[in-house]
């Protein structure tokens, strides 16, 4: 609401970190929706033979590579609204892996778990690198680690239905 607790008073500048992760949880909530993920894989039955349809698959690596392209190339610092949107991108993929919503395909929680267990190997070699020298970066790739590895030591029920 925009309100200090102690002191009463509102912001009087613009709340841009808010306004910037409320439009990427929006768009990251619209990708991986049950419905959207359900269409994506009946794509794969639309086309022909020759034809390359865009799969699931296509949307998770796409997403990984895009979002967490700093653990690709040495980098000292990831920008506070980078570190945002992929804590909201690990949140995503940490519902699908522990099926939190029934609905999404099976296949959604095999590649969020693929994704998360490529991500924290990508993120223990960045952990060890020397060139990482910004401390909010490192401690939001620290916790990102620690919470990825919690989530793929989680025991899941998942229905056999």
């Amino acid at each position: 609401d925009g309100i200090d607790g102690m002191y009463n008073t509102r912001r009087v500048d613009y709340p841009w970190h808010d306004s910037v992760i409320w439009l990427q949880r929006a768009v990251l909530n619209r990708l991986y929706e049950p419905v959207t993920l359900s269409r994506i894989q009946d794509n794969e039955l639309r086309f022909e033979g020759t034809q390359k349809p865009f799969t699931m698959a296509d949307l998770f690596t796409t997403l990984d590579a895009s979002i967490w392209s700093e653990l690709s190339v040495p980098t000292e610092r990831i920008s506070s609204l980078r570190r945002n949107l992929q804590r909201e991108h690990m949140k995503q993929l940490t519902r699908l892996t522990l099926r939190t919503n029934q609905q999404a395909p099976e296949d959604a929680t095999s590649l969020a778990r693929a994704s998360l267990t490529g991500l924290n190997k990508k993120l223990a070699v960045v952990l060890r690198s020397e060139s990482l020298r910004d401390v909010a970066t490192r401690a939001h790739l620290q916790e990102t680690y620690d919470r990825i590895s919690a989530v793929l030591q989680a025991q899941v029920q998942k229905p056999w239905d």
